[in-house]
């Protein structure tokens, strides 16, 4: 009887240890669910920030471009009016124009 009792004993401990160890393996499951869930939103907000960054210095890039093209433009126009208006010109007015600069000058 007492090898009885002694044996109910030690099922009734294999028991419990038996829940707590199932327990422990239940929480450790979901905290690691938990734990790639939260790896996922990181790993998206990381690609988020380089295509952000990516934006950026691209945007930088085509600022940058556009004041280059703004100055080239700048320093074309006059240019351009000049040699639209010395077209019209012959070549005796362009020798007198040519004289008159550099009287003034």
């Amino acid at each position: 009887m007492k090898t009885n009792v002694r044996l109910l004993k030690q099922g009734s401990e294999k028991d419990d240890m038996n829940a707590k160890s199932l327990s422990t393996i239940l929480h450790l499951k979901q905290r690691n669910e938990e734990l790639e869930k939260e790896n996922a939103i990181i790993k998206q907000k990381a690609q988020a920030a380089q295509q952000l960054s990516l934006a950026a210095r691209l945007a930088s890039n085509a600022k940058d471009r556009v004041g280059e093209e703004a100055l080239r433009e700048k320093e074309v126009r006059p240019m351009t009016f000049l040699l639209f208006f010395l077209s019209f010109l012959s070549f005796a007015d362009l020798i007198v124009a040519f004289n008159m600069l550099s009287v003034a000058g």
